[in-house]
């Protein structure tokens, strides 16, 4: 047996009580393939000892401390932009705000290796989702799976981490009982903590080991999930 297949961790089991499983989407099935190491490239000449890993980390952490808006504009960017680049104890110049947002803008989202997973995916699931009205498109676009409900931020008024948000998906999903549905994502602050304040059960997706002091249920891939029929 290969060590790599020794030290493999056990699968979560997706009990036959589970009805319905709900995604957040940035971060958990789409990402920018590529941006923290375009990151890297434009960081390293300013700051030798910097590491991807940093870079990550930081702007993750970050985004966790905010509240973004379903269409944030340059002004709101900027501010963020600021506070990630001081953070990294990065001096911000106005070449580097328009570098950076050109990067940014370079990179489009696209789906996580694992999301193959929906290729055999016996649940019903669906999504929940801070995003502008555009993402039903951005899902039919990347996805075959039928997710449903599709519940965004921007086309029902509610956000991420209220937990009304949360109580209005499990209603659009007719579930009743929210531990027959598990929350799936990987922000402490906007899917685990508030989907488990309203009893739902809760996976965290930290495929960056960004959280490892966490000691619920917790993935680094989709594919650790064990789902049962």
């Amino acid at each position: 047996m290969s060590h790599e297949r020794a030290t493999r961790p056990p699968k979560l089991i997706i009990c036959s009580m589970i009805k319905h499983l709900f995604f957040d989407v940035a971060h958990t099935l789409l990402e920018k393939q590529g941006l923290y190491e375009g990151m890297y490239t434009l960081f390293h000449p300013m700051k030798p000892d910097i590491s991807v890993v940093f870079i990550r980390q930081t702007h993750v952490l970050l985004m966790e401390s905010q509240c973004f808006p379903d269409r944030p504009d340059e002004t709101w960017y900027a501010r963020f932009n600021q506070q990630f680049f001081e953070t990294l104890g990065i001096s911000a110049t106005d070449t580097l705000h328009k570098q950076f947002a050109s990067l940014c803008r370079s990179f489009p989202w696209k789906p996580f290796a694992d999301t193959t997973i929906f290729e055999r995916m016996t649940l019903p699931c669906g999504i929940l989702s801070n995003w502008d009205m555009t993402l039903p498109m951005t899902l039919a676009r990347h996805f075959s799976y039928p997710f449903a409900p599709v519940i965004v931020s921007s086309l029902v008024g509610m956000r991420k981490p209220d937990a009304k948000y949360f109580q209005y998906a499990l209603a659009q999903a007719r579930i009743d009982n929210p531990n027959e549905a598990i929350m799936i994502g990987d922000s402490l602050r906007f899917d685990i903590e508030p989907a488990q304040k309203i009893g739902m059960r809760t996976i965290l997706l930290d495929r960056y080991a960004i959280h490892p002091s966490y000691t619920g249920e917790k993935i680094a891939t989709l594919e650790e999930m064990d789902l049962m029929d």
